[in-house]
């Protein structure tokens, strides 16, 4: 396997992780005295600042940078690029053989700069890190890594205390607002928004009023970011504050560089409480001590909206980020802790995050929207404290230890007449063929199946069980046993989820049994044991039937 795609939510300590690596490369070069010959590989600046300071002041690792003014090392095995400077002289670079690639941002490898480089250095191994491995064409990654590896959701990092939780403030779907920008139809080349299409739904006196007001009502006092549209939209919004008393600036990509880092170091000291910006703080900006993100620019980008908000999800002490989404992207993308589908997206294929309208969150938080609202007058509210989730199913205060679904579904199937010889391959199945298949092909820390309770992500398994073409070429009777056995477990969770499924209650099998198939089908006394625990378990009363069936057991009849 040469090259390798590695998902870590925006926050998390990307740079961290792959600079660590590097050194421990790094040290393995100088102990087999073969000095290992790096490449960094960056889109922007900040992020080339940001790897080269790690490498050199944590780690104290001699490296070049390549990059606009900046005098090249070249003699040095590390070194850390800028694309747009390396493409250009990519001849003079290729002596250099690099063995190991790593690709920061790496969700932008698909642009042909990228694609170049690599191509430049055929023998490198290859490490992307990237938030969201995700494209708007829905374009496949693997061209470029042969594997996807998913982190830890960004749900779980905030129970652990990596990330900070928040609160999530927007629009309602039927909103005005929600439903202008859902009506522009001019799209720019790769996909999102045209920028003069957003502005003339968003850059009016009576939205950016409301910009204000919502800032005012419920972050009023913090610190954060604002990203508009722009560069004549982020200064209107930027003025707005301004002529409140507001300590604030506006930056865009025409700032001049040292002006930008003053600006940058202004806000880290408290010299200035907001910046409003045109997608410039969207990646390598880290300032834990952000206490608000405010989204006024509309887009279709799942990068650019996570990118956005995680800039605000760094912990720093006992803060609690604030969102306020004035331009509905909850609508369409969900929470920022939503389980995301990450290897679909890899992948090159789709998935809908957009929550149920009017009904409830994917985490089971009731959501109420206002009734009456006019454009210029609708207020966001609160959807969501992440404080209140709930993390795959478990609870702060519960054992991390994953609870095994095998006996409840062992039991399932045999109250609904399977019999024993048939419920052992069932189980077989699941744990021989699905679950190696499930680890190789979309989830590398899936333990089994017997775990899972979340239906919609099995329902996904099993249409990508039944639709992908090498899963057809597979043994017919296998890929049998594989599609019925997980269309089984997927009901038998339908089941315990309805209200009705009282364990008692549940229908004996129909028809016949011969002499035979009853000597075929007796259990053990373990297995009964095992049934009898599960009534146990749920609090319910234990079937006449079973208990005479553990007694004739136990007496060895």
């Amino acid at each position: 396997m040469r090259s390798v795609m590695y998902q870590m939510p925006t926050g998390t300590g990307k740079t961290k992780l792959f600079v660590s690596i590097a050194k421990d490369l790094h040290n393995w070069g100088v102990a087999h005295k073969n000095a290992v010959k790096i490449l960094f590989l960056a889109h922007r600046k900040e992020l080339i600042k940001q790897i080269a300071r790690d490498v050199g002041e944590k780690y104290g690792l001699g490296h070049g940078i390549i990059m606009a003014n900046n005098m090249e090392q070249r003699g040095l095995p590390l070194q850390v690029a800028s694309v747009q400077s390396l493409i250009r002289r990519i001849d003079d670079w290729r002596y250099k053989d690099f063995d190991i690639i790593i690709v920061d941002e790496a969700h932008h490898v698909k642009a042909s700069s990228y694609i170049t480089i690599l191509k430049a250095f055929p023998r490198a191994k290859v490490l992307g890190v990237t938030a969201t491995p995700y494209r708007m064409s829905h374009e496949s990654f693997r061209p470029e890594f042969d594997e996807l590896i998913t982190s830890w959701p960004v749900a779980r990092f905030i129970r652990e205390g990596w990330l900070c939780d928040y609160e999530y403030y927007s629009i309602r779907p039927e909103s005005k607002i929600q439903l202008d920008i859902n009506s522009i139809n001019r799209f720019a080349m790769d996909g999102d928004y045209l920028d003069e299409a957003a502005v003339d739904v968003m850059d009016k006196d009576e939205i950016r009023a409301n910009i204000l007001a919502t800032y005012e009502r419920y972050a009023k006092g913090k610190k954060g970011i604002i990203y508009t549209i722009t560069k004549a939209h982020n200064q209107h919004v930027c003025d707005q504050f301004k002529q409140k008393g507001y300590r604030v600036v506006a930056i865009d990509d025409s700032t001049p560089s040292k002006q930008r880092d003053e600006y940058v170091k202004d806000f880290e000291y408290g010299k200035i409480d907001i910046i409003c910006n045109v997608n410039i703080f969207s990646e390598g900006f880290d300032c834990p001590d952000v206490e608000f993100i405010q989204l006024a620019r509309p887009t279709k980008s799942l990068s650019m909206y996570l990118q956005q908000v995680g800039r605000g999800l760094r912990k720093s002490d006992d803060k609690k980020l604030i969102i306020l989404d004035n331009v509905g992207l909850y609508n369409r993308f969900g929470f920022p802790s939503a389980k995301r589908q990450w290897r679909r997206h890899f992948e090159g294929k789709d998935a809908d995050y957009a929550p149920p309208v009017g009904i409830i969150s994917e985490d089971g938080h009731a959501i109420n929207y206002l009734d009456e609202y006019i454009e210029g007058e609708e207020e966001v509210e609160q959807l969501h404290d992440s404080s209140e989730e709930v993390v795959e199913g478990v609870t702060p205060h519960q054992e991390d230890e994953p609870h095994s679904y095998e006996p409840e579904f062992r039991f399932y199937l045999n109250k609904t007449g399977i019999g024993e010889a048939e419920v052992k391959r069932i189980i077989r199945g699941i744990k021989s063929d699905i679950d190696p298949i499930i680890r190789g092909k979309y989830d590398s820390r899936h333990q089994s199946v017997f775990y899972m309770d979340d239906i919609g992500a099995l329902e996904l398994y099993l249409f990508d069980f039944q639709s992908d073409p090498t899963m057809a070429e597979l043994n017919v009777a296998k890929n049998k046993i594989m599609t019925s056995a997980l269309e089984l477990y997927i009901a038998f969770l339908q089941w315990r989820n309805t209200e009705e499924s009282e364990l008692e209650d549940y229908p004996e099998p129909e028809g016949d049994i011969t002499a035979s198939q009853k000597e075929d089908e007796r259990r053990t006394l373990k297995q009964v044991e095992l049934e009898i625990s599960i009534f146990q378990k749920w609090d319910r009363d234990i079937p006449e039937g079973l208990l005479k069936e553990y007694r004739d057991l136990s007496s060895g009849h």
